[in-house]
């Protein structure tokens, strides 16, 4: 497989470099796109601005800067872009299965922007495999029209703010921990089972191996870098940077899903080369949605958790 420069299959376009405070929201306008990593980087509608056209569809949106350096995402409507947002269209035509590949490519490179380094000057210089080597499954790979869940209305509101929030201990009252296990890469081949390492992207997913797994599905997993948490719902392995909660209750992906966001949150504190590990996972407390059973005492909301996910646009995909 060869790589080639950006700029041999794709244009760099400029973003349009607006502030979504100064514009106006609109439920059926222009897709406005920031350096957000969720909802394919899409912060708002927006209605359209007088001289200022919006940057063509199918193109890739990429962030330049801040901790979201590279996320990247096809784009299949015009949209505007905040600032240190630019768009690669292709210089020949490529499939959405094709766009959607170098989103993936582009973002295998966001290892190489940390400690605050922007791409503005460096994308044009980022390797990416040669359109002639793509692998032929990536055309065969059969995307879910979205269609209808961005038509979908939710009827039920569930609102964040109505429910009453409480701290409770990780360990030991919500869950078990243990650390996962290192396997050196010469005694495992490619398979069915997740290897979870410490990576903040793909789930934490580093592997797909052959190996037996460790852990049983419908746990979290924490991994020492940036206290990236995620659900994992199937068997799986885990590398000795994992340190794995097991639930002391009934536990669905939805729950899981929740849980894990809130632990997300804690990313702020494990900056900077500190790493989080078994001991200091242990420590962690966070707030939760809570049920007050009697003057001091409280337990999770879980049916809250689960509904509130449920409530959101896509979770029929989960």
């Amino acid at each position: 497989m060869s790589n080639v420069p950006v700029t041999k299959l794709f244009k760099i376009i400029s973003g349009t470099d607006l502030e979504l405070n100064k514009l106006e929201e609109a439920p059926d306008g222009i897709n406005f796109v920031s350096r957000n990593r969720n909802n394919n980087g899409v912060v708002a509608r927006v209605k359209a601005v007088e001289g200022k056209n919006p940057l063509p569809a199918n193109t890739i949106s990429v962030a330049l800067s801040s901790s979201s350096t590279m996320y990247s995402y096809y784009q299949e409507e015009p949209y505007y872009t905040a600032y240190h947002v630019a768009a690669l269209e292709p210089i020949n035509r490529m499939t959405k299965n094709e766009m959607l590949f170098y989103c993936t490519c582009l973002i295998a490179n966001r290892y190489k922007y940390n400690w605050g380094r922007q791409a503005d000057k460096t994308l044009c210089k980022i390797l990416i495999p040669d359109i002639t080597d793509i692998p032929d499954w990536v055309d065969n790979i059969q995307i879910k029209d979205l269609t209808f869940y961005k038509q979908r209305k939710i009827n039920t509101r569930v609102d964040l703010f109505s429910v009453r929030w409480h701290e409770f201990n990780l360990y030991p009252d919500l869950f078990e921990m243990e650390p996962g296990d290192y396997v050196p890469s010469s005694d495992y081949g490619f398979g069915n089972v997740p290897y979870v390492s410490s990576s903040d992207t793909n789930n934490g997913i580093g592997n797909m191996t052959n190996l037996k797994p460790m852990f049983s599905g419908n746990k979290l997993t924490i991994g020492k870098v940036n206290c990236s948490t995620y659900y994992q719902a199937v068997p799986f392995c885990a590398t000795s940077d994992v340190t794995v909660l097991s639930p002391k209750f009934e536990m669905n992906q939805y729950i899981g899903l929740f849980i894990a966001t809130v632990i997300n949150q804690n990313s702020f504190k494990w900056n900077y080369g500190r790493q989080i590990r078994l001991n200091n996972c242990k420590d962690l407390k966070v707030f939760l949605p809570a049920i007050q059973i009697s003057e001091l005492d409280y337990v999770p909301d879980y049916h809250f958790m689960e509904c509130y996910i449920k409530h959101m646009a896509f979770s029929k995909m989960l």
